[in-house]
């Protein structure tokens, strides 16, 4: 599943368009008054103006070469986020990466992983390669988008599924259970998530939208 665009809302839009582009260094390539959009890699990510506060999970896949640079910037601020245990760095099976956690002006929680898993010519931001979805039930939300999107990953368990490929995975979480490394319960928002597919098409269940488009 690779990931083209996702859209999420934000609050603090003004210090989410300077987090972005200046910390995380991600070109804004378009803006409003209530919106803006920045390139990452292959992928691009806008935020819409809302009165209402969301909270997101997004994982973000950097060229190795970059990862260093980018933990040490994130750890002076806003810093990173650790588990129970203190530990700030860990390591990714899905990716076979190293990554780690941070929040957002939001306080959304994002993951940066230092792999391109195989692609080229994408540094030194590579793509969204997760997007977290809160569902109430994860068989029943499956059943209602697999017609549209598959998956080549099985289901961990009831509350928690990589759903995609090595490209790019939908994090499934059954709502209220925890994003880690925090004790933060998952709560599910407006959010769009476009990806390239085999077949045109567009699914919405609640408050999430998918639309597949024809890989180029």
């Amino acid at each position: 599943m690779k990931i083209q665009h996702v859209t999420c809302l934000a609050t603090n839009l003004d210090a989410m368009k300077s987090f972005y582009a200046g910390t995380l260094q991600m070109p804004v390539i378009e803006e409003s008054a209530d919106s803006f959009t920045v390139q990452i890699g292959a992928s691009t990510l806008s935020y819409r103006r809302s009165d209402s506060p969301a909270f997101y999970h997004l994982a973000f896949l950097l060229a190795p070469g970059a990862f260093e640079e980018m933990k040490v910037r994130l750890t002076a601020a806003p810093g990173l986020m650790a588990d129970t245990e203190g530990t700030v760095l860990f390591t990714s099976d899905q990716w076979t990466a190293n990554h780690f956690y941070f929040e957002d002006p939001d306080r959304n929680i994002l993951e940066i992983l230092g792999t391109t898993a195989g692609e080229t010519g994408a540094a030194p931001w590579a793509r969204i390669g997760e997007v977290g979805l809160p569902v109430p039930n994860l068989a029943g939300f499956v059943s209602q988008i697999g017609h549209l999107v598959s998956t080549e990953l099985p289901p961990e368990s009831e509350t928690f599924q990589f759903y995609g490929d090595d490209h790019g995975v939908l994090v499934l979480v059954r709502e209220g259970r925890p994003w880690f490394p925090t004790d933060r319960r998952a709560t599910a928002h407006d959010i769009g998530v476009v990806f390239e597919g085999s077949e045109e098409g567009v699914v919405q269940v609640g408050p999430v939208t998918l639309r597949s488009v024809l890989t180029a």
